[in-house]
């Protein structure tokens, strides 16, 4: 599953039920498409969030751009519950 939610953000927005680390469970949408995210006005993304590469890549969760909390959050894949919804790309940038 770790690379699948990794592609699946790539690859558009993603709606994830995931148990926050106090037993609460939460959905949040979100996507890791800097192209997409840049020219959707919606996301609150701007230039000043693109990565630097800089950080360490993490083997036990998926950073990605909150669209609800308009910020960097990340998700244990060990508390991913469900995969809710995917609105590929294409779909998202009005080209389908």
């Amino acid at each position: 599953m770790n690379y699948e939610i990794k592609e699946l953000l790539h690859e558009g927005c993603v709606e994830i039920t995931f148990r926050k680390a106090n037993g609460e469970e939460r959905k949040a949408r979100g996507s890791r498409n800097l192209s997409w995210l840049k020219t959707y006005e919606g996301s609150g993304f701007t230039e000043d969030d693109i990565p630097s590469g800089g950080g360490e890549t993490s083997i036990t969760a998926c950073p990605y751009w909150d669209l609800d909390k308009k910020a960097w959050r990340s998700v244990r894949y060990s508390s991913i519950i469900s995969i809710d919804k995917i609105i590929p790309i294409e779909e998202l940038m009005g080209l389908k």
